[in-house]
């Protein structure tokens, strides 16, 4: 499980060139704010290939499947929010396939 937060903040896998698709769940972490929304942007060696909907306290789990990564060798995934660190998202259940 990964936990982004702050207004802004990433993290990068390299993936070797070794896969084609990503599956991922998302959701925001218990605790939240109400008012507050983030936003996750998924790049292969910095195109942007999945930018997932407005997520807040009372969004549902997402799960996404078959992202192309086209054997990129970065994978990143960014967390954008305008509440900081009271709005936390969590990335669970993810895997990178063939």
């Amino acid at each position: 499980m990964l936990e982004l937060y702050e207004n802004t903040c990433n993290v990068t896998h390299n993936l070797n060139r070794n896969y084609v698709n990503l599956r991922l769940s998302m959701a925001i972490k218990d605790g939240g704010s109400e008012n507050c929304v983030g936003v996750i942007t998924i790049k292969a060696d910095d195109n942007v290939v999945y930018t997932s909907p407005e997520l807040g306290k009372t969004t549902e789990p997402i799960t996404i499947s078959d992202i192309p990564l086209s054997n990129c060798s970065l994978l990143k995934i960014e967390y954008s929010n305008n509440g900081g660190w009271s709005n936390r998202c969590l990335i669970f259940d993810a895997s990178v396939y063939n």
